[in-house]
């Protein structure tokens, strides 16, 4: 026999109410008398705002719908009463800011959704500080990290520089860093609003070394000062400027060219030819420091081998060119001098043959097979220790086949066919037990979809066809009991708890 709740208004977070008077009121409830969740039926369907609870009374989750659909602010709740998310939505889908806590109620993770994908700057905070201090931002469009992203010390100052491209890192810079004693280390950088540099410097055993570089907000070097252990080595401001000096062979033809900036020293570059006027060697600099070195043509295009240079002076990467195009074997390096990235180029400058990319202790972080600039081949990638995170097949681009994920928390198996998924997934907890079973055609759930607690009990259980919700619908409590039952035919919902739902004709 259901409990009946006297109270006429009951009132929620966001502002809002429940009339419990309403013709339109529904309240469901646990075996034990417990109620369950309470809202709104319109024509027998969650409408307006809806609570869920746990079996121990606490809130488990209580938002808006508009239209049947999730709409606006929704929070969710741990077991304890604490605040898990509060995620914003739009017909149905993310739309707007989530914000995810973690167990102390302190925010953990923002982002940005529009349609149900990620969009604009994902921001992490550290987990353990009260004032969200920033530890990350990532930079998404259309659901891919794509852009310049920074990584946080819990001072402020930006310590990683990491560049994405499709959902890729390009590269990544360290900057900003300090020794186990506290000293400074390596490039510092500070930037303009526009994330231009503003002043980039040199530290070694936290005294500077090498030149100082001030930059104005388009980015163009406007001085610069060199140091040596700490010690200003001109008593004056370098301002930049340019001018290009030539020299040449006995027969009148030019030997060299190289610019200059006000301070002497090589800025940009350097091209040596032969007595008969043909490119042997070019190099690049700036403010006296090597960048790249090579050949560039007549027509200023990049031939042959050719190196680039970290601003410190260490090898950054090593390959070839053919017209401005990379081709045949590249390597990329850490500062460090150990390898990042190495793969091969065709002669249209695309990815092919096999690509490796690393973590800086030299562990494998991922390898890929390409052709033609797309993946075709075996895919693997995985963590610091050398554990595979995930592994498959692309075929022209696309995952094909089977393919196994291991994320933070979970496991999942299953076959892509033509880059959709198709056939049987599982999902497994760390432990080993399965979370979900379930079956795609063509990226569309189909038949029987089962999720299950992490002690093996089901805790949900789906029916779909062609992609639509279709048969019964059963949602159990960790003690494996039945709290709901929804029973739908194409999309619609048709009978809850054995209730038929009604809809008006139109």
């Amino acid at each position: 026999m259901f409990l009946f709740i006297l109270l006429v208004k009951v009132q929620m977070g966001f502002g809002q109410f429940i009339d419990t008077s309403s013709q339109n009121y529904k309240a469901y409830f646990f075996e034990n008398g417990n109620i369950s969740s309470e809202g709104y039926l319109i024509d027998g369907k969650p409408d307006s705002y809806w609570i869920t609870y746990y079996n121990n009374g606490l809130r488990k989750s209580e938002g808006n719908r508009v239209n049947f659909l999730l709409d606006g602010s929704w929070k969710f709740y741990a077991e304890n009463g604490n605040i898990k998310s509060i995620i914003t939505f739009k017909n149905d889908l993310k739309n707007g800011k989530s914000i995810i806590y973690n167990d102390l109620c302190l925010k953990e993770l923002e982002e940005v959704y529009i349609d149900g994908k990620l969009e604009g700057t994902r921001i992490e905070y550290f987990p353990d500080t009260s004032n969200s201090i920033i530890k990350k931002t990532t930079p998404f469009i259309d659901d891919k990290e794509m852009g310049i992203g920074y990584e946080y010390a819990k001072d402020g100052r930006i310590i990683t520089v990491t560049s994405y491209k499709n959902g890729f890192i390009d590269y990544k810079e360290n900057i900003n860093r300090k020794t186990q004693d506290d000293k400074k280390t390596g490039i510092w950088k500070s930037y303009y609003e526009n994330n231009r540099v503003k002043v980039e410097k040199n530290f070694k055993n936290d005294l500077l070394n090498g030149y100082v570089k001030y930059y104005n907000v388009d980015g163009k070097l406007d001085s610069a000062i060199l140091y040596l252990n700490g010690e200003k080595l001109l008593n004056e401001e370098n301002i930049a400027d340019f001018d290009i000096k030539y020299n040449y062979h006995s027969n009148g033809q030019i030997s060299n060219t190289t610019t200059f900036n006000l301070n002497g020293k090589k800025d940009g570059f350097s091209t040596h030819y032969d007595s008969i006027g043909n490119v042997i060697s070019s190099e690049f600099y700036r403010n006296g420091v090597l960048l790249e070195k090579g050949i560039v043509d007549i027509k200023g295009k990049k031939q042959g081998n050719w190196e680039a240079y970290y601003l410190s002076g260490e090898l950054k990467s090593k390959g070839a060119y053919k017209n401005d195009l990379r081709i045949g074997k590249w390597i990329f390096y850490f500062r460090s001098g150990k390898v990042e990235q190495e793969g091969y180029y065709n002669d249209k400058g695309q990815y092919t043959g096999e690509w490796k990319w690393f973590y800086e202790n030299e562990q494998l972080l991922r390898k890929e097979q390409y052709d033609r600039g797309k993946e075709d081949g075996e895919s693997q990638e995985f963590d610091q220790y050398g554990n595979i995170i995930s592994q498959g097949e692309y075929i022209e681009g696309e995952r094909e086949g089977e393919w196994f994920y291991h994320l933070n928390d979970h496991k999942e198996e299953g076959k892509y066919r033509y880059g959709q998924r198709n056939g049987l997934w599982n999902y497994y907890y760390p432990n080993g037990k399965v979370s979900f079973v379930g079956s795609f055609v063509d990226g569309n759930p189909e038949g029987k979809h089962e999720y299950f607690y992490e002690n093996g009990i089901l805790k949900r259980e789906e029916n779909y066809s062609y992609g639509l919700k279709h048969g019964k619908w059963i949602w159990y409590d960790v003690n494996g009991f039945e709290t709901l039952n929804i029973l739908y035919k194409d999309g619609l919902e048709r009978k809850i708890d054995g209730q038929r739902v009604k809809y008006m004709k139109k």
